[in-house]
């Protein structure tokens, strides 16, 4: 078996088993660069973002140390909408950017044996120019997008590339776009079934699990929890008048209107048929947690919700608040459920806040 079916055997279980995609990708380089693979001396691997507007060093391979290059290189970014430069065999102190652009920009393979490109880290970064020669360059295509660039250089040995080796590079890489891409598309899959498929917040599935690691979290770093429950009064009343529609656009609007009352940071799930939580995550104190309900029920009381006149909508808040040495994840669910009660029975919009 040559070298070149060798890899994709070996990439090809990596794939199919449990492993995740940085442990494919660094397989995918590893045989790019071994002595018994392609035998390149180094091996870049530069990935768009899912909004595919910037090309970033994702994964590397090579000498002196995988980790130093890596670290050299977290800098490097060229924007999709960069226009691809043109390249002379020849030229000079090119940036390994403008390589890139161009395979990109292109959309085809390069290589080159006498154009020499540099990064250049930025200013006042002290951190080292990196030199390149003797190099090729493969997109990585998916569909009619740009998923990213493999970028490979024999600048320690100054072996020229040959344009028979192109051939296994791009086998590689299509192996690459379909790890991305199954990878990608596991991520997606998992963030669906983690929403609310109404209201596009986390479901109540997720928030159960967060909450097993925000534990975790405040207690490692001495922060504490809060927790907030937010139900819509009357609500039933509200579906029965105006009709299931009309609750739909409540809860809708009021999910919209959480999102932008609170941090990014902070943790939105629908807790309940017409609940919401909202799981401070920063350490906030109790007076702090208090002051944030406190905005958000008097900013409710004056805004318009599933197209019923402003005000008509209310809502009331249980509060539960737990210092680090104190936090357990049960007890603190609990007593926002039974604050979250208390407030269910008393008229109007009003904020019960649990002992603990």
């Amino acid at each position: 078996m040559n070298n070149e079916l060798r890899l994709h055997q070996e990439v090809t279980e990596a794939m199919l088993s449990d492993s995740k995609l940085d442990q494919v990708l660094t397989a995918i380089l590893s045989g790019i660069t071994r002595e018994n693979g392609l035998g390149f001396d180094r091996a870049i691997l530069f990935l768009a973002d899912e909004n595919g507007r910037e090309l970033r060093v994702a994964a590397v391979q090579g000498p002196p140390d995988q980790t130093a290059l890596l670290e050299k290189l977290k800098s490097f970014v060229v924007p999709a909408s960069a226009s691809a430069p043109p390249l002379n065999e020849g030229d000079d102190n090119v940036p390994v950017q403008a390589l890139v652009a161009h395979c990109a920009g292109f959309n085809k393979s390069f290589t080159s044996n006498s154009i020499r490109a540099i990064y250049q880290p930025p200013a006042g970064s002290g951190g080292e120019v990196l030199q390149f020669c003797c190099v090729a360059s493969i997109p990585l295509r998916f569909k009619d997008s740009i998923l990213g660039v493999l970028l490979v250089d024999n600048t320690f040995s100054e072996r020229p590339v040959q344009e028979s080796e192109l051939s296994g590079l791009v086998t590689l890489g299509n192996l690459a776009v379909a790890a991305i891409e199954n990878s990608r598309m596991n991520q997606r899959l998992a963030e669906m079934a983690s929403r609310d498929g109404l209201t596009g917040v986390y479901n109540r599935r997720y928030y159960q699990a967060r909450l097993v690691r925000e534990v975790d979290l405040a207690k490692q770093s001495g922060r504490a929890l809060g927790l907030l429950v937010f139900h819509v009064n009357e609500f039933e009343k509200a579906n029965d008048t105006h009709g299931f529609e009309c609750g739909d656009r409540i809860l809708i609007d009021l999910a919209n209107f959480l999102r932008k009352g609170v941090r990014t940071e902070d943790l939105i799930a629908r807790y309940g048929e017409a609940e919401f939580l909202v799981m401070l995550t920063g350490g906030a104190s109790q007076e702090e947690a208090k002051i944030v309900a406190d905005k958000l029920l008097s900013q409710v009381s004056s805004q318009s919700f599933g197209g019923l006149p402003a005000g008509q909508v209310v809502i009331n808040c249980g509060i539960a608040w737990m210092p680090c040495e104190k936090l357990n994840r049960d007890s603190i669910s609990r007593l926002a459920d039974e604050a979250l009660e208390q407030a269910k029975l008393k008229a109007g919009a009003c904020i019960v806040l649990a002992d603990n």
